[in-house]
């Protein structure tokens, strides 16, 4: 089956390199312990810097004293650590690349002096594996697909740092990231965001500082079922609207991205690849991705009190008799049933001739959502949520009828190809009841 993984929000696991002691020369390979610490240990990162050679070693020594004065998990040793990641992923891409070993310690070592290592965030990792499951080795790999570079403020327009990641194994390019929203002059002519706008404004923006390293590495090769392995440092790193991710190898026009442990990823006419190819967008780089051929979105009212059939007969057309309307959206796969994530959905009604008539509500709408059904601009527009590991969720909040008669209130969800799910109801709208004297 081909599949498509990407990972646009994703947790991986923290092995921790057991570091030598001052005054020892430092280790050629990072040593590790059966139990080893989640604290902050800055003589583990100074004992790792051997992975550079001078004249870098001496700047990244000169990082880390910075850290070390700041103390672990301030804003100095966030600052000068991310330098040092982005000194190592410039490293891994030389002509002749150290130690992939030492590399993945020593960002172990870094990400526990920048980072709070015992949150849940980091020790739920690489599917809850433990820390020592996270593999940068890989990441610092980049003749085998390997992706590692620190992105973000002060990132995006530095040497080496292209706005579009990706990862190659010769000369085919497996899997790509970028950030997005993509902005169309054409239907196949478009401009990319940045990833400092998309990491700035988000719930974790502060604790960050604005930046993040991005890894990845494929998990599969096989031309019929790329696998690909997305991260972040910190885990919790949000995209705010969202990025973009590829895996270049999709003409399947069913094919979507799927993020493994959350769902459907909604569509992006944004083709990274160059080729037909399905792109998703995330929210998040947490978990592996991969692509799934989509042949049904199934669409139905969340329950009895968001139906807004239930009961038939409305009273009057102000918000005094709005009623709340969801619906829950499933995502035929084949793998299952999957949630159908940042899917727009619509609420529209007509009356009995078909002629479309307004809806209101109190809900925000999503300004991304700009294709509704026959082109009715006054829809209610939503992205789909997680609800449970089957189904996502449209809530349309309070809605209200504009104009009495039978009225058939339909919800329409679409992922941006051909497949679209819509479920309708009848409602009975009268006008509202006078009170009496």
């Amino acid at each position: 089956m081909r599949r498509r993984w990407l990972f646009l929000a994703l947790g991986t696991a923290f092995a921790v390199a057991a570091c030598s002691d001052q005054g020892q020369a430092p280790p050629t390979a990072p040593q590790f312990k059966q139990a080893s610490t989640l604290d902050c240990n800055f003589n583990d990162v100074k004992s790792l810097l051997n992975y550079f050679s001078p004249p870098t070693l001496q700047t990244a020594q000169g990082y880390e004293s910075l850290m070390e004065s700041g103390g672990p998990q301030s804003t100095d040793a966030r600052l000068n650590g991310f330098k040092i990641m982005d000194l190592i992923g410039t490293a891994s891409r030389s002509a002749s690349p150290p130690s992939t070993t030492v590399g993945s310690s020593l960002t172990k070592a870094l990400t526990k002096c920048m980072f709070n290592a015992h949150d849940q965030d980091y020790t739920d990792l690489a599917d809850t594996s433990g820390l020592d499951a996270v593999e940068f080795d890989k990441a610092l790999s980049p003749s085998s697909g390997g992706v590692y570079y620190v992105v973000g403020k002060d990132y995006d327009l530095a040497d080496g740092i292209p706005p579009v990641l990706k990862g190659t194994v010769g000369t085919d390019t497996l899997s790509k990231a970028a950030p997005g929203p993509a902005t169309f002059t054409s239907p196949t002519t478009f401009t990319l965001g940045n990833w400092t706008d998309l990491l700035a404004g988000t719930a974790n923006a502060t604790l960050e500082d604005e930046r993040a390293l991005v890894y990845a590495f494929p998990v599969s090769t096989n031309p019929l079922d790329i696998v690909y392995e997305w991260g972040t440092i910190d885990p919790r790193t949000q995209f705010s609207p969202y990025a973009l991710v590829s895996i270049c190898d999709g003409t399947d026009p069913t094919l979507m991205v799927h993020e493994t442990n959350a769902g459907v990823l909604a569509f992006s006419n944004a083709n990274l690849c160059d080729i037909p190819d399905a792109t998703g967008t995330a929210t998040g780089f947490r978990s592996k991705f991969s692509n799934q051929s989509v042949t049904e979105l199934l669409v139905d009212w969340l329950d009895d009190a968001h139906n807004p059939g239930i009961p038939s007969t409305w009273n009057g057309t102000s918000a005094d008799s709005a009623r709340p309307a969801a619906v829950t959206v499933s995502a035929n796969t084949s793998i299952g049933f999957e949630p159908a994530l940042r899917f727009c959905a619509y609420l529209t009604s007509s009356n009995n001739n078909g002629t479309p008539t307004e809806l209101r509500s109190d809900v925000q709408q999503a300004t991304e959502c700009t294709n509704p059904p026959g082109g009715d601009t006054t829809a209610i527009r939503v992205l789909t949520q997680p609800l449970d590991p089957t189904h996502s969720k449209a809530d349309f909040g309070d809605v209200w009828v504009t104009k009495t008669g039978t009225i058939m209130i339909t919800a329409t969800v679409n992922g941006g190809l051909s497949t679209t799910g819509t479920t309708s109801v009848q409602a009975n709208v009268k006008p509202a009841k006078k009170e009496k004297e």
